[in-house]
């Protein structure tokens, strides 16, 4: 009764002595890094060096048959690159000639941009860089993206045209064109469609605070994933505050089939590895695995970091550069701490965290009060107020 009497005293103390409510920022904390990378779908016989047989160039595609006065032709005459490129001569203002690459396969809603080596001679009016998109049943969907280029005339430029797949588009093609008012000897060398990917980035998940002797478990994710089939993972930590107990694929890196995981843990430096089998990959944003630190008796803040030399593989890799490298480490802190009472994060347990808890009383342990359960009972209630209550009488 004598203690009972203690905690109610202090406790109507705080409440006459304290007017305004503090706020901590407790929700688990999380880092990631990611980037773009331009990503090229490759077109058959781009720069022209296939050999031509029976005026037919491989890989493209004349729109109409070519006429005396406005035609094209693979010549080594002039190339930027290789041996060959592709030149059109146009002399008439009512015809024109235009050839067309192979369809391409293309994602509806992202950005493609169409380019080309171009060069023109004098005297020129203008050449046509020209990209269209196709539905699966290759008819035409969206309007066409071209460019007329004038210039810069006698040397070799870059020419392109950006256009965003359609909401139905299945296919893409680049074409080489002369149009029908212009006039112009063109030349078109190493075609190329590209577009911009966000690469596949990891992300770390920790609980901002917690407690000594106690376990805790960080979560390591990818973002954007693409086709995902692996992973290889260094995670650096503290060892005089963290030790690992287990590591373990998430469920959701699993996605219902069979995986497979390794790890090594070495001064501080934790290696996991995990793949999928067989011909199964992974899209989107998914845990890959789930650690387990056992917290010890060292208080204060401390860093976990995934190592920039961590690796993703998508299932098509088949060179190093097919791997997606981190643009920069992935770090996450965890503030330890004495007492799970300390509400606040300052160190000790006073007044001020007896105010923080009673203001929450018979609210919902969420956000940045979801620490305040302090017996874990899903409610903040008169009991976790008497546990912070008896830490205070204890200091």
């Amino acid at each position: 009764m004598k203690l009972l009497r203690q905690v109610l005293i202090i406790f109507t103390a705080f409440i006459l002595l304290m007017t305004t409510v503090l706020t901590v920022t407790d929700a688990p904390t999380a880092d990631a890094a990611s980037g773009f990378q331009t990503k090229e779908i490759e077109i058959p016989n781009a720069g022209f060096e296939e050999e031509v047989i029976d005026s037919v160039i491989p890989g493209w595609t004349p729109l109409w048959k070519p006429y005396e006065d406005a035609y094209y032709e693979v010549t080594t005459d002039r190339a930027y690159s290789g041996k060959s490129s592709v030149r059109f001569r146009d002399t008439s203002t009512t015809r024109g000639a235009i050839i067309q690459s192979a369809l391409l396969p293309v994602k509806p809603g992202t950005e493609y941009t169409a380019s080309a080596m171009m060069y023109l001679e004098e005297p020129t009016v203008a050449a046509t860089l020209l990209l269209r998109f196709y539905d699966e049943n290759n008819k035409q969907v969206g309007a066409d993206a071209l460019f007329h280029y004038r210039s810069p005339k006698n040397e070799w430029f870059k020419g392109e045209v950006k256009g965003i797949a359609p909401e139905n588009a299945k296919y893409a093609s680049v074409f080489a064109s002369l149009s029908n008012f212009f006039t112009a000897v063109a030349y078109y060398d190493d075609f190329k469609l590209t577009y911009e990917q966000q690469d596949m980035s990891l992300s770390l998940l920790a609980p901002a605070s917690t407690t000594k002797d106690k376990p805790v478990t960080v979560n390591i994710s990818v973002n954007d994933a693409v086709n995902l089939y692996a992973a290889d993972l260094s995670l650096t930590y503290d060892t005089k505050a963290l030790k690992v107990t287990e590591v373990k694929l998430d469920p959701e890196f699993e996605d219902g089939q069979e995986a497979f995981l390794t790890w090594k843990d070495q001064n501080g430096k934790l290696r996991i590895i995990a793949s999928q089998l067989k011909n199964h990959s992974l899209n989107g944003n998914k845990t890959i695995a789930n650690i387990t630190f056992q917290v010890l008796n060292q208080t204060g803040n401390t860093t976990l970091t995934i190592q920039r030399d961590s690796i993703l593989a998508p299932i098509n890799a088949q060179v190093d550069q097919d791997l997606v490298l981190l643009p920069s480490d992935v770090k996450a802190r965890i503030t330890i701490m004495d007492s799970e009472e300390d509400l606040n994060r300052d160190g000790v347990v006073n007044l001020v965290d007896l105010l923080l808890i009673g203001k929450n009383v018979d609210k919902k342990p969420d956000g940045a009060i979801q620490h305040y359960d302090l017996n874990g009972d899903g409610i903040i209630d008169i009991t976790d107020v008497g546990l912070v209550a008896l830490k205070v009488m204890k200091n």
